[in-house]
């Protein structure tokens, strides 16, 4: 396979000639970097052109690493991590006389009370530390709102904490403005970003060159942070 060094980065790529018109570039999970090119192209024209492609790479190549990253679900025993903004903090579970688990966060580690008679349900504990993240959710979103509403010229009439499985968060007509708990897994920044993001949406709908400017003005690398939630976003789960 031929290589192709893009700054300072050094891949390997295949060739696959073809009847065909165009060149055409894929970036395959398993397969790596192919080149569809028409028989007559030669190599100088395909570097070429993978040289103009690089940000493209690039960008692809984070999104398909970021999904082969994407951790297995939590196992909720001492010893193992779980993020809160971003950090991994230790578990630690403590069994004792109660009838019920709760989960609390006390000096960097979360401690998981469970019932001494308990058989160490993890879909029950999965649901009360996503009970957690779901109070908390609401604390720092309002926190964060009421800090940005004057910075950004408009605040919500409410806010309310969802499970989405597909969006990060919705801002509607009624000025209610709807957050996903699992943000509270990525760092302050992002979430930051997405709170920005619903509040802009309040003085303009779409995602119009007014909006984007908009919410440039108040992060200006806020493209770094819309690409790290889309790409890393599908690894946000316990």
């Amino acid at each position: 396979m031929p290589d192709l060094l893009l700054d300072n980065l050094l891949l390997q790529y295949q060739i696959i000639y073809s009847k065909r018109k165009t060149i055409g570039i894929i970036l395959d999970k398993k397969r790596g970097l192919l080149v569809r090119a028409p028989i007559r192209v030669s190599k100088k024209e395909i570097t070429q052109l993978l040289h103009k492609k690089e940000a493209w790479i690039r960008r692809s190549m984070e999104k398909i690493n970021a999904i082969q990253s994407i951790p297995e679900p939590t196992r909720f025993r001492d010893g193992e991590t779980v993020r809160y903004l971003g950090k991994l903090y230790p578990i630690r579970i403590v069994t004792e006389h109660r009838r019920s688990t709760i989960v609390k966060f006390i000096d960097d580690e979360f401690v998981i009370y469970i019932p001494n008679n308990s058989d160490n349900n993890q879909e029950l504990i999965r649901k009360k530390m996503i009970n957690w993240y779901r109070e908390q959710a609401l604390i720092i979103f309002s926190g964060r709102v009421e800090h940005y509403s004057g910075i950004v010229g408009a605040k919500p009439d409410s806010i309310r904490i969802r499970g989405f499985k597909r969006r990060w968060g919705a801002c509607h007509s009624n000025g209610l403005i709807e957050f996903n708990w699992k943000i509270l897994l990525a760092p302050i920044e992002i979430l930051d970003y997405l709170v920005v993001h619903e509040m802009a949406h309040l003085k303009t709908t779409g995602h119009s060159p007014r909006f984007r400017e908009i919410v440039r003005g108040i992060l200006p690398d806020f493209k770094e942070r819309e690409r790290w939630l889309r790409n890393f976003g599908p690894t946000l789960v316990i």
